[in-house]
């Protein structure tokens, strides 16, 4: 493998600088950086935990010693590979993860001013569902023929639950149940549970892998109003996304299928 000063020199004569919020980012997405770095610029790139903790320091003037890049690394998941015992390098479930980063950075709040209510709703709308990665949960009061359509438009096979707990005014119950049962028979990937405390039901959220998405206004009607959807990298929230997922969790044994 090349010696550390010569990688830091290599990456150095390439041209590449940090990122100018880098400070911001968690240690395994700096981490991530610095093998994404190594991958396409280097002839050699998987690299040790010694040598990211010392292009840490050149490159990003942070200290994370090797034992701290370790158990972080042990941590990533499938973001990085190991080769040869001790070496690593980034994934392609590594990169999507950095461009996460990107991704949020000016794009996490979306603004619908109800005088465009289809493009809102169809596309605007659509276009950040289909930003959220892994199993997601949703938490919504009310529910109608535009939750089917809502949730039909997230990414293909998601793992998804929704909590509910009433029909929403001016919905027809015999078409929501008809078109319910045809909704449960091409989706089966998605659950649908209603809580009986519905006056416990309040804040409208969505939280998946990545992403907690605060909602301004119901998703079986999004668009017709005024609304904003905030998301928010979980990492930056954890405590309150823990919490969440947890009331989440104890509401949704005490439910029952919607049907």
């Amino acid at each position: 493998m090349i010696e550390d000063d010569k990688i830091f020199q290599a990456i150095n004569n390439a041209g590449i600088t940090a990122p100018s919020d880098i400070v911001d980012w968690s240690s395994l997405k700096k981490i991530l950086w610095i093998l994404k770095v190594a991958k396409d610029n280097l002839p050699a790139s998987p690299l040790s935990t010694k040598t990211i903790s010392y292009l840490a320091r050149k490159l990003l003037e942070e200290n994370l010693p090797e034992k701290s890049v370790l158990n972080t690394i042990a941590r990533a998941g499938k973001t990085i590979m190991k080769r040869d015992n001790k070496f690593y390098e980034i994934t392609r479930q590594g990169r999507e993860k950095l461009e996460e980063t990107n991704l949020f950075k000016k794009q996490d709040i979306l603004c619908i001013t109800g005088e465009h209510p289809w493009t809102d709703r169809n596309k605007k709308f659509l276009e950040f569902l289909k930003k959220l990665k892994g199993e997601i949960i949703i938490l919504e009061k009310h529910y109608g023929l535009g939750t089917f359509h809502v949730l039909d438009n997230l990414n293909e096979g998601q793992k998804v639950r929704f909590l509910t707990a009433e029909l929403g005014s001016n919905e027809n119950q015999d078409k929501i149940d008809r078109e319910l049962v045809r909704f449960k028979k091409e989706f089966p990937n998605i659950k649908l549970k209603k809580y009986p405390r519905s006056w416990e039901l309040h804040d409208r959220y969505i939280i998946s892998d990545n992403l907690f998405v605060w909602i301004g206004h119901g998703i079986k009607d999004f668009g017709d109003k005024e609304s904003f959807l905030i998301g928010i990298p979980v990492e930056q929230v954890s405590e309150i996304v823990t919490s969440l997922k947890t009331k989440f969790e104890e509401r949704w044994i005490k439910s029952n299928n919607l049907n």
